[in-house]
């Protein structure tokens, strides 16, 4: 889905991915399309593990398998070069980890408010809550991060109540793509949406 959208999107500015986790699978498809991506997280330890992985720090996630999975989506060489060389691009463009917020209304403070060409938020605010119309919120703040004209890029649980991380259950907002399109085509939410999937 990512590789997909990004492909026809065109190269951009910034990228933001919002509520990353200690993930990076995300952001390796933006690396070949943007100049710079920042990374979003409630967490401090989540964004420590980006960190961590940015400066190849011993005992780093490898991300390497996800790495090979999105080359081969985009159609490239999976080899060993390849995959160094797109992680070594995501190091160069990861630019700033920001503590953040989906309840705050500007989410990553005011001082950097709007202006992202591409905001990518997966598996956050819906799966931060198992209330719709908080999810609802969240989504209108993320949203608020988007640069105009710009691509925002959701996924999401469909129709799900909770989920397992281990053994530990985490709730989700039960939403679906309906629900989802409805909210984002909203006047109220400024985007001036010209195509919803």
């Amino acid at each position: 889905f990512l590789v997909g959208e990004l492909v026809g999107h065109g190269p951009a500015a910034t990228a933001l991915d919002f509520g990353a986790g200690p993930t990076l699978h995300h952001a390796l498809p933006l690396a070949a399309q943007v100049a710079s991506i920042d990374v979003a997280d409630l967490l401090d330890d989540n964004l420590d593990q980006i960190r961590r992985w940015q400066r190849a720090a011993p005992g780093a996630h490898d991300w390497s398998a996800f790495t090979r999975t999105v080359l081969g989506f985009e159609g490239g060489a999976v080899d060993s070069a390849a995959v160094a060389s797109r992680e070594a691009l995501l190091r160069r463009r990861l630019r700033r980890l920001h503590r953040a917020d989906a309840d705050w209304p500007d989410p990553l403070g005011a001082a950097a408010r709007a202006g992202y060409d591409i905001v990518l938020s997966c598996y956050c605010a819906d799966s931060a809550t198992a209330d719709p119309r908080t999810c609802r919120r969240y989504l209108t703040n993320i949203a608020s991060l988007l640069a105009p004209g710009g691509l925002l890029l959701l996924a999401c649980l469909r129709r799900c109540a909770a989920y397992r991380v281990g053994g530990r259950r985490f709730p989700a907002a039960g939403i679906d793509e309906r629900q989802l399109v409805d909210w984002l085509a909203e006047p109220a939410l400024g985007l001036g949406l010209r195509r919803l999937e």
